[in-house]
């Protein structure tokens, strides 16, 4: 089991960066490193204007704020030692106060070192960036932007997800509900707008808030070169040819990625980005291949969207059958992840088991959903759609029907009061919205993996079961308001 490198320590004055063993043996002349401080959150949290403030919007505001203040403070020693180094114009520097860390890309290994010379007031550790991959099978077709070509439309997808998981119109119907007011954010390669699927679907934007952002090339509106955005994006709010599941709602986008890889810098100014937007759900399909890595970074930003109320979901990753190949963030204990299955139910070959490897970790993934040929949007023309493969379009399903019940909440918010919890929102699905864990993975039945004491009807391939909303409508009412309140979902 792999562990971190270094061990946060008690806030005090008169302390030094700490470089971790991995950066010091890296042989890149000029790597991209991430400095982390400690999480000020619960400090946060703990504050009378926090606590007593019960809006969503005005209390993630003043959490907001806050963070931003210690962040500011925690940082500016650093910040200050890496303007005097002169760095070179290749270098550059951010600041977040997401996760109270600073990325620097491209900088020369010899000035690293001076950093652990400053005397900062809190714990600090220096490491390398990570580096993401989308976490879908296959390269889709030439990027598309503002485009009006056309193309002969695509035949109706035989979308055999939708009957899988129980999304029929009756569903819809009776929950009264089809994301209505909900707004969901997919952290990817981009969006191809012009869609049909997404076109009518994108946030409208106003003074206060923005739709789009791309930290990898700055282009002013959306972009997908790969399509891999597109497709996530359809699967939870698509509107045409029956692929999406709230397809009701509106989304936002922020592109981390060229082509497929992702630098650690542009998925946290993506992170922090969301948490600025304050959608209500954020898919995450992408990964590292750093299994059992603890980056400090990422479970900062997990915690802050969880105190924003910012529901998520995170693709397990696509380095199976073996167990414990869950990729970061997904294996992280307080990361919703989900696994992919085919149509025959059995988990897809290549889709990441647990057990996460990180301390702690326990049962990985949390959930199991079609990903395996699923219809999605193409980014080829305007109205293509095609079949694609990978937990890169297994999570948007869950992360679609957290809208549904976002949506349908809103409708009956009279009957139910608060707003759903991120803990309560996973409580529900796991325990109310999920076929059990069954038909046994073979490829784990005589692997240590699977005899792990996660209960009878959940397992390291599947999670706690496959996700069917049948019968969501009939749960939700006469269920939900008592679970949701009460139960703590231990992860």
């Amino acid at each position: 089991m792999h562990q971190p490198k270094t061990t946060p320590r008690s806030h005090g004055p008169g302390k030094h960066c700490v470089i971790s063993q991995e950066l010091k043996q890296s042989k890149a002349d000029t790597p991209d490193i991430i400095i982390e401080f400690p999480s000020r959150l619960d400090e946060v949290l703990a504050r009378p204007d926090v606590k007593k403030e019960t809006d969503r919007i005005k209390r993630a505001n003043l959490i907001t704020r806050h963070l931003q203040e210690h962040s500011a403070k925690d940082q500016a020693k650093i910040i200050g030692a890496l303007k005097a180094l002169k760095l070179p114009d290749s270098t550059e520097v951010k600041s977040f106060w997401i996760c109270n860390c600073i990325s620097v890309a491209k900088i020369p290994k010899r000035k690293i070192e001076s950093l652990t010379k400053t005397k900062v007031g809190s714990d600090c550790s220096i490491r390398e960036a990570a580096v993401m991959t989308v976490k879908g099978n296959s390269i889709f077709g030439p990027g598309k932007s503002s485009s009006s070509s056309s193309s002969p439309p695509s035949p109706p997808l035989n979308n055999w997800a939708m009957n899988k998981i129980g999304l029929e119109p009756s569903v819809w119907n009776s929950l009264k509900a089809h994301g209505e007011g909900i707004v969901v954010a997919a952290i990817d390669s981009g969006a191809y707008a012009q869609h049909e699927s997404l076109v009518h679907r994108m946030r409208p934007q106003n003074s206060g808030s923005t739709s789009w952002y791309d930290p990898v090339g700055g282009s002013p509106t959306p972009i997908d070169i790969n399509g891999h955005g597109t497709a996530v994006l359809s699967i939870m709010i698509g509107d045409h040819n029956s692929v999406g599941v709230a397809p009701r709602a509106t989304w936002i986008a922020c592109r981390h990625t060229d082509q497929r890889q992702a630098q650690e810098q542009h998925t946290l100014a993506c992170a922090q980005w969301v948490a600025n937007e304050n959608p209500n759900i954020v898919c995450n399909s992408y990964g590292a291949l750093r299994y059992g890595h603890v980056e400090q970074s990422y479970v900062n930003v997990i915690r802050t969207w969880d105190a924003l109320n910012i529901h998520h979901v995170f693709a397990q990753g696509n380095s199976g059958p073996h167990c414990g190949t869950g990729e970061t963030p997904a294996d992280l204990p307080i990361a919703y992840s989900v696994g992919s299955i085919n149509v025959q139910d059995e988990p897809a070959i290549s889709s990441s088991r647990g057990p996460s490897l990180v301390p702690g970790g326990g049962i990985k993934p949390h959930l199991s959903a079609p990903g395996e040929n699923v219809g999605v949007a193409s980014n080829t023309a305007p109205n293509a759609y095609m079949l694609n493969s990978g937990t890169s379009f297994a999570a948007p399903y869950v992360a679609g029907v957290m809208a549904l019940i976002l949506s349908s909440h809103e409708v009956t918010r009279g009957s139910m009061g608060t707003d759903i919890t991120v803990s309560d929102m996973r409580n529900f699905i796991n325990h109310h919205l999920r076929q059990p864990a069954v038909p046994l993975d073979p490829l784990v039945r005589t692997r240590s993996c699977y005899s792990l004491p996660f209960g009878a009807d959940t397992n390291a391939a599947y999670g706690h079961g496959i996700l069917n909303v049948r019968n969501m409508n009939m749960l939700f009412n006469a269920v939900a308001p008592q679970p949701m309140q009460g139960v703590t979902y231990t992860i």
